[in-house]
Order: C-alpha cells, then sequence, then structure tokens
C-alpha cells in the first residue's frame, strides 16, 4: 500500500473512532441526563406540575403537613399604610415561641420607623385551646389587626376566624405549622421532610436495629400530623427496630421530661434510639440519665443550644439536627408578608423554604462553650436567614420592592 494510500485508511479509521467515542459518550451522557432525570422525578413524585421547579424539591410529603392551594391572595388588595401586626398563638411556653415573639417585635419596630407599622405587636395566646384561639383571632380582627401571623393549634379550627380577616382586608400568614384554610398563606419548612431527615439518621445510628422511642408535639396541630407519618415512612423496612411507644412532650422540654420519666418506669428496656419532634431532645434524654440508663442515638428538630450541649458531652448519641430558628422563621414570613402588601401575587398558599442541618462535620460551627443543657436559647442560622431573600422570588409574583429592607 502506498503512503497516500495508509494516510487515507488512518483518516478513514481515525474518523472512525472518533464516531465511536463520540456515541459511547452520548450514549453515557444520555444515561447520566436519564438518571438524574429520574432522580428528579422521584425527588418531587406527588408535587402538583405547577410549583415552581426551583423550589420542588421541598415539597414531598407535603400532603401530611399542609393543603397546596394556587394563586392564593390573588384578588388581595392591601389597606393603606401604616398597617397593625399582631401575633395569635396557641402556646407561648418554650423557646422556640418566645423567639418568634421577640423577632416579631424587632421587624415591626423597623417598619414602624419607616412610617409602615402603628402601635405595637398585639399577641395573644390560646394554651393549646383551639375554641379560644378562636376567638381571639376574631377579638384581634375587631381590633383592627391588618396583618396576623399565627401559631395554629389546629389546621381547621381558625378557618371561619381567617375568613372574617379577610373579609376585613387582612393578611394571614402561619409560622411553622400550616393551616388548610381558604385564602391563608403558610410560610415555613417542610415539617415531614424534617422528621423523616432526623428519623432516617436516628435510625441509621442505630444500625436498623433496636428499641426507639418516639415523642410527639401539640396533638393536632398540622406539624404534629406530619411528624408522625415521617416516622412512620423512616421506619417501614426496619423490622429490627421496634418501636416501644410514643411520649407527647408538646414540644417542649420540661414536658417532655416530665412524659419520658413516666414512660420509662414502665418500660425497663434498654432504650437504643429517640425520635425527637421538636425541643423534646434534652427532657427525653435527661430521664434516660436520671433513670441509670445511656443516651440514645436523638435527632433534634430545632437544634436549640441545650441539645448542642448535650452532644458535647455525649457525641455518641447525636446524629443529626434541622436548625428551625425561630428568628429565621420569622423573619422569612414577615420577608413574605411584606412583598404580599407591595402588591406581590403569591403562587402557593403554602411557600416552604430549606433550612441548614447540624451534623458532627460542621457540629463546631454551631456550638459554643457557654451552651449547657439548660440553655433556652435556639442558635441561630448564619444571617438569620433560612434562605436568601431572592429564594422567594419563584413563589411571590408581582409587586412593587418593599420600602422597606429589613434587618433580621
Amino acid at each position: 500500500m502506498s503512503g497516500e494510500s495508509r494516510t487515507r485508511s488512518d483518516r478513514r479509521l481515525g474518523l472512525a473512532v472518533v464516531v465511536v467515542c463520540v456515541a459511547i459518550a452520548s450514549i453515557a451522557l444520555a444515561a447520566v441526563a436519564g438518571a438524574s432525570s429520574k432522580a428528579d422525578r422521584a425527588a418531587t413524585a406527588g408535587v402538583p406540575s405547577w410549583i415552581p421547579k426551583k423550589v420542588a424539591s421541598y415539597y414531598p410529603g407535603y400532603q401530611y403537613f399542609s393543603k397546596l392551594q394556587r394563586n392564593a391572595y390573588a384578588s388581595y388588595k392591601a389597606p393603606s399604610a401604616p398597617w397593625t401586626f399582631c401575633y395569635n398563638t396557641a402556646y407561648l411556653g418554650n423557646a422556640f415561641q418566645q423567639g418568634v415573639v421577640a423577632e416579631l417585635q424587632k421587624l415591626v419596630k423597623e417598619y414602624k420607623a419607616a412610617g409602615l407599622a402603628k402601635g405595637s405587636l398585639a399577641v395573644t395566646n390560646s394554651n393549646f385551646n383551639p375554641a379560644l384561639q378562636l376567638s381571639q383571632l376574631n377579638s384581634l380582627v375587631q381590633k383592627g389587626c391588618d396583618v396576623v401571623f399565627s401559631l395554629p393549634a389546629s389546621p381547621t379550627a381558625l378557618c371561619s376566624g381567617i375568613a372574617n380577616l379577610n373579609k376585613h382586608h387582612g393578611l394571614y400568614i402561619s409560622i411553622d405549622s400550616p393551616v388548610y384554610c381558604k385564602d391563608a398563606l403558610n410560610v415555613t419548612w417542610n415539617g415531614y421532610w424534617a422528621e423523616k431527615t432526623g428519623a432516617d439518621a436516628v435510625v441509621k445510628a442505630m444500625g436498623g436495629k433496636g428499641n426507639l422511642v418516639e415523642t410527639t408535639g401539640i396533638a393536632g396541630a398540622a406539624s404534629a400530623v406530619a411528624e408522625v407519618a415521617a416516622d412512620k415512612a423512616a421506619l417501614a423496612g426496619h423490622p429490627g427496630v421496634k418501636v416501644l411507644g410514643q411520649v407527647n412532650g408538646n414540644w417542649t422540654t420540661s414536658v417532655a421530661h416530665t412524659e419520658m420519666a413516666k414512660f420509662l418506669a414502665t418500660h425497663p428496656q434498654p432504650v437504643n434510639g429517640i425520635i425527637d419532634a421538636g425541643s423534646e431532645d434534652v427532657g427525653t434524654e435527661q430521664a434516660l440519665l436520671e433513670a441509670g440508663r445511656p443516651a440514645a442515638k436523638i435527632n433534634s428538630i430545632t437544634t436549640e443550644c441545650a441539645i448542642l450541649a448535650f452532644w458535647k458531652e455525649h457525641p455518641d448519641a447525636m446524629t443529626v439536627g434541622t436548625s428551625q430558628d425561630p428568628a429565621a422563621a420569622t423573619y422569612e414570613a414577615f420577608l413574605v408578608a411584606g412583598r404580599v402588601l407591595a402588591g406581590a401575587k403569591p403562587v402557593v398558599s403554602t411557600m416552604f423554604y430549606p433550612v441548614p442541618l447540624v451534623t458532627k462535620a460542621n457540629f463546631s460551627k454551631w456550638y459554643k462553650p457557654s451552651m449547657t443543657t439548660q440553655s433556652a436559647c435556639i442558635p441561630s442560622a448564619p444571617g438569620i436567614r433560612a434562605v436568601p431573600d431572592s429564594y422567594f422570588n419563584a413563589l411571590l409574583k408581582g409587586g412593587s420592592k418593599p420600602k422597606v429592607a429589613l434587618k433580621p
């Protein structure tokens, strides 16, 4: 074969190799894309297609925690400023709720300084009584509240009061635990996701076997309902994990401590894991230690200063924490309120946002030597924000820029 023929042959061979390589690469890329697409679909299974893609991954399991309505407050027109801000809560006896009130008071002062708020924050507390909370909500409407933030004792008990507020051109936004009512906004994390994340971590830390105690929150609240469903999902497929029972701690350390002590008195079996429902972690662990038993593997939903101190003392007990800081939770809700007052229209009634995770890898960034197991604080997320302000751009459309740039 002549040199020229060999050159042409080599070129054809080289071209064939390139074609084959490109084909293989295309197949590989298609496989990766297909796997990625499949993973994306799995991550958003059951999520309505009209939820913006940018935030859809935070909505799986929403049905256990909330109801999604499209174009909430589509016809809402805010009254002229200054506005009156109020807080209608089911409980004030834990650090989270006290933190919410403190942050609301601070943010209202910022609006007042800008001439956008009048008076001071009005606060009501029903102490878990849904009928009383409804009555208090109607009283707030009668007093002229333009914006009512709320932690509801029930996802449905306040619906008539919310309708009354809407009739008077008011804006209702729940913090932390959603309502199912028409024309109500819920700005929160997905409680199902947070509980499932923690429960999965506890089961994994237990090695998929041993005895487990579940703690539960305020009976009837949407968050509590979602948490029970999440625990059930996390335990499915782990026959080696035996649930000894549930301890109702009402999301309060002292209550959890008392109820866990009662539970242990009638359950002599070893406790290898505890699933926290929120602010019940240290109380249940201390009851274990006081009963002469070792600390159990445990997660933390709110990741209070006290549980960080406990994990520092008992590092083997740590699994994962989800940081639902009350200041950040309140800031996000107030941010949404400000944008709606400025004319923005919510895409969906329930706006979920992600929260930071506290792990063994980043534990040192959260723990401070001043923290003790008696500390009542909840550490703030970096910047007192769960997410950048721009996160809500996908969930709010139109409107003008609020006149106040909030300082969390």
